[in-house]
């Protein structure tokens, strides 16, 4: 039997949650207008890292409500410590490579710049799965979040997949469709802009995790 009210309100929060601006959305939206010519490749595969990622710390979650699997908090402060250090240098690297860019006095040295920085495949996909990773508290987020919506069928193995099968669905859709609107909305022109707002808000957020994650290590 599944609740059609409870499965309105997860999918309501989910795509809330998911839509929200955040390093993930930044990051996806920022290669994909780093490439215009390939771009739909880049924003695939940067999407399927995180969502990869995102069903990894899924998984984890779901052993934990379980009672299969136990973490301690030190662990996982000590995973977000070093998760906010890879977000900060993916921000900072992007920032230092934005400021060689302007630099170029000429256009050989642009174009000769831009073929050093192509973003691949192999490397857009390592980006979102470790990005995606980089933040174990998310762990706690699912531990929190997926037991308020155990009720949505009467089997909880049943919940658990569906739980996890629509929060996967709905995280690639959103966040391919992102990525086409971006293109789609010509923003190309505004690239430079919105790839210096992206790296400002993933170096803020890789500062800002760094600060606590220290602080809450001291405790």
């Amino acid at each position: 039997m599944l609740s059609y009210e409870l499965l309105l309100v997860y999918l309501v929060a989910i795509i809330t949650l998911i839509a929200t601006p955040g390093p993930v959305v930044a990051l996806v939206i920022k290669n994909a207008l780093q490439n215009p010519q390939n771009n739909f490749k880049v924003a695939f595969f940067t999407i399927c890292g995180t969502n990869l990622g995102s069903l990894l710390l899924i998984s984890i979650s779901i052993a934990v409500i379980l009672g299969t699997t136990r973490i301690s908090s030190f662990a996982i402060s000590l995973l977000s410590l070093l998760g906010s250090c890879f977000i900060f240098y993916l921000g900072f690297s992007s920032l230092f490579a934005l400021f060689k860019a302007s630099k170029a006095t000429n256009m050989e040295q642009s174009n000769n710049f831009t073929n050093q920085t192509k973003l691949t495949p192999r490397k857009c996909f390592i980006q979102g799965l470790f990005l995606s990773l980089s933040n174990p508290k998310d762990i706690l987020f699912f531990i929190a979040f997926f037991p308020q919506f155990m009720g949505i069928t009467d089997s909880m193995a049943l919940s658990i997949i569906l739980l996890a099968f629509l929060w996967i669905l709905l995280d690639f859709g959103l966040l391919l469709a992102l990525s086409y609107f971006a293109q789609k909305a010509k923003l190309e022109r505004f690239q430079r802009l919105i790839t210096l707002f992206s790296d400002l808000v993933l170096c803020g957020i890789g500062i800002m995790g760094i600060i606590y994650g220290i602080s809450h290590l001291m405790l």
